[in-house]
């Protein structure tokens, strides 16, 4: 048996075939860019043969990205926090035809945006917290079935959102002092249910 081995830089970010193959040296281009992002769920995400991202580009600070493998493929989805502010994307998550993340736009606050790659795809999906001020945004943003599920005001408040209504729904207030860990799913039978796990502090 004949075997090869790969060696490659550890701060390149590479596709991986039969051997890892170089798609774009990020480091060069922003000294800030770390590839252990792409190993985190919170700033990955998968939607068909794409990948996004999140990365810290000098110019524009920390914004979403996307790569297809090709060089011509990896780009900055959008500058959502316009300038060199960052806008901070999290928990990324794929739903459908869109990938769905925590981020900052710089007028509403942390709040739930969607993108589907392009600049004119990626958009605010709902203003949960009005109060611009707060530095409290959505929390815990997690797929069931074909649901997005997050929490608000400390935790306290668990919504859900659904493609085809484009608008998030209130679930329940919880009690204070419980929190949602885990939401999975959906339930039997029932893709509109999902198991909600908590703590009590």
């Amino acid at each position: 048996m004949n075997a090869s081995f790969c060696v490659y830089p550890p701060s390149h970010l590479l596709v991986l075939l039969s051997c890892p193959s170089l798609v774009q040296d990020l480091k060069t281009r922003s000294p800030q860019f770390d590839p252990n992002r792409l190993n985190n769920d919170s700033y990955s995400a998968q939607l068909g043969n794409l990948v996004f991202f999140v990365e810290d580009d000098a110019r524009y600070g920390r914004e979403l990205y996307v790569t297809d493998g090709s060089f011509a493929g990896t780009r900055m989805v959008a500058d959502i926090y316009p300038g060199a502010r960052s806008s901070s994307p999290i928990h990324l998550v794929s739903l459908g035809n869109y990938v769905y993340f925590l981020a900052n736009d710089g007028q509403s606050g942390v709040e739930l945006f969607r993108s589907d790659g392009s600049p004119d795809g990626t958009e605010l999906v709902a203003d949960l917290i009005p109060d611009y001020s707060s530095f409290v945004g959505p929390e815990n943003l997690s797929v069931a079935g074909d649901r997005i599920y997050l929490s608000t005001d400390n935790n306290r408040l668990l919504w859900s959102y659904h493609p085809a209504t484009n608008q998030p729904q209130l679930v329940v207030a919880l009690p204070s002092g419980i929190i949602p860990q885990r939401i999975s799913g959906p339930v039997q039978n029932d893709p509109g249910k999902a198991f909600i796990t908590t703590v009590a502090l």
